[in-house]
């Protein structure tokens, strides 16, 4: 940020102080705490004056001076849930502006929570103070390809403090922690109690599931139903594999593998990386449709290649993770996933083939 004097340093951030009759307040503390305190120091501001110190969100450039500036004033921290506690505070208040971010079956808060995160029909952001809501409603619902990520970049593009849902995938529960994001499983009932449940101080670190079963004949029970979902889930992808058998041997033709696969160990390899970058899905696909590609005569480079980058790589899932992550970082892990893709395949056939020849 540009500074209006020329004294100041200036850089990418925010913080200023505001001067009221009974209190001052640091808001933000920036992205360096050298540069807010050399500034605060050649603006004759001396740090023990801040009575306190606010943040409203955790962005590093928000953030980033506060533990230099405790060191020479611990003061009291207001932070949202979000972030974590600054050390050297004399009192951290948090909890204030939680936007809770709920599954749900319907567009009110009178509906019920949604068992499945990224496949409920709606998302209720609730602010649990006012009890005002906002619904948004989950475009994949339908259960296409990458609803869970869909989910994820909403609950943070929103900045959300918190997630309540009946279940939460490992992969979407880590995007969504990683980005300051706490989870809360095992949720049923309606939206409002949920949220009235959360206000009566169920921490999330102290739990694990809003609802527990009771006894044997509960606990066998919830491990049928646990049993029998994630068979119901697992059926879809077996489905899908046989007409996905019968879809390759009806549009593929042996003779267009051969005009793009010539033979060739680089070429081919590439290719098939290429190929399996471009596609996405359950894993299990990709060793079909590479047994296929054995079948018709394409190299074992180039299946393996395919396989590793259908994987590690996904450039259709691309934006989601550009929104997760960030988009320096998604574009070096996917360019790095492909070309060590290309490397391990030929290594992993080239060992293959040694062992192989030597057994023999």
């Amino acid at each position: 940020m540009q500074s209006p004097d020329q004294n100041l340093q200036s850089d990418w951030g925010f913080s200023c102080l505001i001067e009221t009759p009974a209190k001052n307040i640091l808001f933000e503390t920036g992205a360096r705490g050298s540069i807010l305190l050399d500034n605060m120091r050649k603006s004759s501001i001396n740090p023990s004056i801040v009575d306190a110190v606010f943040i409203s969100h955790r962005h590093w450039d928000h953030t980033g001076g506060i533990s230099d500036f405790l060191k020479l004033n611990p003061t009291t921290v207001f932070i949202p849930y979000s972030c974590p506690e600054p050390p050297g505070a004399a009192k951290t208040i948090k909890d204030f502006l939680v936007k809770i971010f709920i599954s749900a079956n319907g567009s009110t808060t009178d509906a019920s929570v949604g068992q499945r995160f990224g496949l409920s029909p709606y998302f209720i952001i609730v602010n649990p103070q006012t009890m005002e809501f906002e619904a948004v409603p989950n475009s994949g619902a339908d259960g296409k390809r990458a609803a869970g990520m869909q989910a994820v970049v909403l609950a943070i593009s929103k900045e959300v403090d918190l997630v309540l849902t009946g279940y939460c995938s490992p992969t979407a529960m880590k995007y969504l922690t990683d980005n300051g994001i706490e989870v809360i499983t095992g949720v049923k009932g309606t939206v409002s109690a949920a949220v009235a449940q959360y206000s009566n101080q169920i921490h999330p670190t102290t739990i694990h599931s809003m609802v527990k079963p009771d006894g044997t004949g509960a606990v066998l029970i919830h491990a049928f139903k646990s049993t029998g979902k994630q068979f119901a889930n697992l059926l879809p992808v077996f489905v899908g594999v046989i007409l996905l058998m019968g879809l390759f041997n009806s549009f593929i033709s042996k003779e267009l593998l051969s005009s793009i696969f010539s033979g060739s160990t680089l070429l081919d390899t590439l290719w098939g990386a290429g190929f399996g970058s471009i596609f996405a899905g359950n894993p299990i696909n990709s060793y079909v449709i590479g047994g296929e590609l054995l079948v018709y005569g394409v190299s074992l480079f180039a299946v393996t290649a395919f396989i590793i980058s259908w994987v590690t790589v996904g450039l259709v899932q691309l934006p989601a993770e550009i929104a997760a992550l960030g988009k320096n970082f998604a574009l070096v892990r996917n360019a790095l996933s492909f070309i060590t893709s290309i490397a391990i395949a030929i290594l992993t056939v080239a060992t293959y083939n040694l062992i192989v020849g030597c057994g023999q």
